[in-house]
């Protein structure tokens, strides 16, 4: 029988082919087999002695890059075995992956049995061994352990495949069945637990596949090391753990509750930096961690890590930024999908343009005469500029009528101003402003010569806005209206 196999490590580091030729030569009653491993690189090959062989990329904890294993399995005259093994150069700053050889056991009513397929699940990181009498055992790819071994075929399995819907492996035996056999996400942590007695391996895989079942081990193990005063390893299983169990604000406010040592890192922070490396924080995380870091100043530490998409935004972070910084608020609340918040925002850091285009895009719809008298408060020719693109479609956004009360409005105040600095006895109060200006002097304007001023001022206004709508003096509500204020 002959074979051809091959891995390459990530981004091509790497590539290597395995021949196999099972001999039909039998040495004391087993079969010989014979494989040639082949660096394609390279261009050089060794000999070795084996059945069935895989390829597969692990990524070790602590190692910034996968290494790439070749795992091959044989039966000779000592036993069988299960070899794992590196292969080519480790990637720079990778530590090597440490040999594994571990047992391959076949019972006493399978003396003349050895190893037929192989097939290493990626997502789980397990390896798959059939034989020759139907037997399957399942390795854990890092350590090596054997988690699992029954007999699934009477008759030999002759070919093999992975099985991507359940990341498990498929086989045809010679009668022509069909055979798949994957790992039950769900059970396999308290299979080991239980079953296995070995909290240790089931700690490892769950952190590892991020599977559930381990939660008890998991709180009991914090819990050990918290008491123990070693906060650097507490801090790596909370972070670690799957499924984010032990990512909670009560394993924050333990954090909180440690003191910081001089010179050395809070726990609390350890704990963040832990987190940041792996991924997002979530809304709670990203809260206590940032209330920290804007107490300190620290604002250029917030804006890297919205960058890098660190942080779960929030109307609470936002609420929080804006505090120090409205601009980047409204970066919060815009990845947060706040619409009232950002307009809000949009209108205090004077990006008035903005406004309309984003509630149309968004599908929100403010109070525009709010919004409107808001922005004529800041700056009164801003908004006229905002009052227009309120009417200039075909369906105002606001009632127009309204919007030309609040233009009559700014633009009796401005005229009023206009006359003082042009010498006239028209002087108002404008709170706020830094310009003085002295009381209202009636004694050199008649009422009606300010009322008439005024609608010279509403008639120009209002033709900018809406010609065809501009209304004679007299005709309209709105002189009548503002001229009994006066």
């Amino acid at each position: 029988m002959q074979g051809v196999c091959s891995g390459r490590g990530r981004e091509g580091r790497m590539k290597s082919e395995m021949r196999q030729t099972d001999s039909d030569t039998e040495e004391q009653n087993r079969v010989v087999g014979a494989m040639q491993l082949y660096s394609v690189d390279r261009k050089v090959s060794q000999p070795i002695e084996g059945h069935a062989a895989g390829f597969a990329q692990f990524k070790m904890e602590g190692n910034t890059e996968e290494s790439t294993l070749f795992c091959f399995a044989v039966r000779g005259q000592a036993g069988g075995k299960l070899h794992i093994i590196e292969v080519g150069t480790p990637p720079t700053g990778n530590q090597p992956f440490p040999k594994k050889a571990v047992d391959v056991f076949f019972p006493p009513e399978a003396q003349n049995d050895f190893p037929v397929a192989m097939q290493i699940s990626s997502k789980q990181d397990v390896v798959f061994l059939i034989t020759k009498y139907g037997y399957i055992h399942l390795y854990d790819l890092e350590t090596g352990t054997c988690i699992y071994m029954n007999r699934i075929s009477g008759e030999t399995i002759f070919v093999t495949a992975p099985h991507e819907p359940t990341a498990g492996i498929i086989g045809v035996n010679r009668k022509g069945q069909v055979l798949s056999v994957c790992v039950e996400e769900e059970n396999i942590i308290p299979y080991i637990t239980n079953v296995l007695q070995n909290p240790d391996l089931a700690l490892r895989m769950a952190v590892r596949n991020n599977l559930a079942g381990a939660e008890e081990l998991f709180a009991r193990k914090f819990n050990t090391l918290f008491a123990a005063g070693n906060y650097s390893e507490a801090a790596k299983v909370a972070a670690n753990a799957p499924k984010g169990i032990l990512r909670t604000p009560d394993t924050i406010r333990r954090f909180q509750s440690v003191p910081a040592q001089p010179g050395q890192t809070s726990p609390l922070l350890q704990y963040f930096g832990i987190l940041l490396d792996q991924g997002q924080l979530n809304k709670f995380e990203s809260l206590e961690l940032c209330r920290p870091v804007l107490q300190q100043g620290r604002k250029q530490l917030l804006e890297k890590w919205l960058k890098e998409d660190k942080l779960e935004c929030s109307e609470e972070l936002g609420d929080l930024v804006k505090s120090v910084d409205p601009t980047l608020a409204l970066s919060v609340y815009l990845r947060a999908n706040v619409p009232n918040k950002v307009i809000q925002c949009f209108a205090e850091t004077g990006q008035f343009q903005k406004i309309v285009l984003y509630a149309k895009k968004v599908g929100y719809t403010p109070d525009w005469i709010f919004l409107l008298r808001n922005v004529m408060r800041i700056s009164p020719e801003q908004g006229l500029q905002f009052s227009q693109m309120l009417v200039q479609d075909e369906e105002p956004l606001a009632d127009i009528t309204q919007v030309k009360k609040q233009n009559f409005f700014a633009w009796t105040i401005n005229g009023g101003l206009e006359l003082k600095r042009y010498g006239g006895p028209l002087g108002i109060t404008i709170s706020g402003t830094e310009e003085p200006f002295d009381p209202i002097t009636i004694s050199g304007l008649t009422k009606r010569g300010l009322a008439e001023r005024r609608t010279e001022l509403l008639q120009l206004r209002l033709a900018e806005l809406t010609p065809a709508a501009a209304a004679p003096p007299g005709e309209g509500g709105v002189e009548e209206e503002e001229e009994e204020e006066v």
